[in-house]
């Protein structure tokens, strides 16, 4: 991680797993929610999360390692995945959720918006690539990034907008109208301090 914001010119050269890493600055992870039409559960885990987390260990070098640190790491930090139904992954680590979305009439999840929550920085990505190896690393994309913190901040307003679009996804996968514990549940406390962070950034 670099200590200092990236320039512009910087970022429109970043590769797209490099935005899932914070900053010095951001201070911790707290969680992460990400919307996808396609999914590649393993670049997810081990790319995406492992960034976001910045995890040490390689899974194919020092496996035993890599698994102690994700667990430790994930059992402070909230992730979910909300992905369309036609194409949810069996395989996935039980530490973070994954949300099938069935839409009426017939409809498919193809928004890809990702919400990433450090202690000091919010940031919201907003692409053209599913969270697949083709849409992260040999594609050619389109994202916006955009971060929310101490250093000055778009109109929080695009945030709370994609809050509440992220709310509005989870009405479509099961156990929405569950009030006991599980992933439903974890996501809208988690969406809910999101939102209310917002309230307290200035315009």
């Amino acid at each position: 991680m670099k200590g200092g914001r990236r320039s512009f010119a910087e970022q429109t050269r970043a590769k797209l797993l490099d935005l899932w890493s914070g900053e010095e600055s951001f201070g911790r992870p707290i969680g992460c929610v990400a919307t996808s039409f396609t999914f590649d559960a393993e670049l997810f885990e081990e790319q995406c999360l492992a960034r976001f987390l910045s995890i040490q260990s390689n899974p194919n070098e020092t496996a035993k390692a890599y698994l102690i640190e994700r667990e430790e790491k994930l059992s402070q930090c909230f992730a979910c995945v909300l992905v369309d139904s036609n194409h949810v992954s069996p395989d996935r680590s039980l530490r973070w959720n994954l949300l099938p979305v069935t839409l009426p009439r017939g409809g498919v999840l193809h928004a890809n918006l990702t919400l990433l929550v450090w202690e000091n920085c919010i940031r919201i990505l907003v692409s053209s690539a599913n969270l697949t190896e083709p849409g992260y690393r040999r594609n050619q994309e389109v994202i916006a990034a955009l971060d929310f913190g101490q250093n000055g901040n778009p109109s929080p307003e695009l945030l709370t907008q994609c809050v509440e679009f992220l709310h509005q996804v989870r009405r479509f996968s099961p156990g929405f109208d569950r009030r006991e514990a599980g992933p439903q549940v974890a996501l809208a406390a988690f969406l809910d301090s999101v939102r209310n962070r917002v309230r307290s950034m200035p315009p």
